[in-house]
């Protein structure tokens, strides 16, 4: 049984693609469709179902999650956030444990209020 996730109109695809530098037809090939279905998915002309996102997600680069539109993902990870989560994942436990300590530290820090100089 095939899953279809009907997209609202504002889904990713368009950003995404434009962020890959890809045209809709070098989308498609990569993913395996054509660019004509690429152009309906951009457009919310035609729902798109899991397999076809997981394909499209692949092809560029990042999870299925980041196609759908802001409502439907709100905790969506920013390219920084990805970052760091690949800097954890790259290091040893060490590594890994330290970086979390140095978070806490820095995001339980206050930094005092300026002064004015008199």
């Amino acid at each position: 049984m095939a899953y279809i996730y009907l997209m609202q109109p504002g889904n990713r695809l368009r950003a995404l693609r434009k962020a890959a530098n890809l045209t809709q037809g070098e989308l498609g090939e990569a993913a395996g469709f054509a660019q004509e279905t690429i152009s309906h998915y951009e457009n919310d002309r035609r729902p798109m179902q899991l397999d076809h996102m997981r394909a499209l997600a692949r092809a560029l680069d990042c999870s299925v999650a980041d196609i759908l539109p802001d409502q439907d993902n709100p905790d969506r990870l920013t390219d920084e956030e990805r970052a760091l989560i690949q800097m954890l994942r790259s290091g040893d436990d060490r590594q890994r444990a330290t970086a979390m300590h140095m978070a806490e530290a820095a995001l339980s820090f206050t930094p005092e209020p300026k002064r004015d100089a008199a």
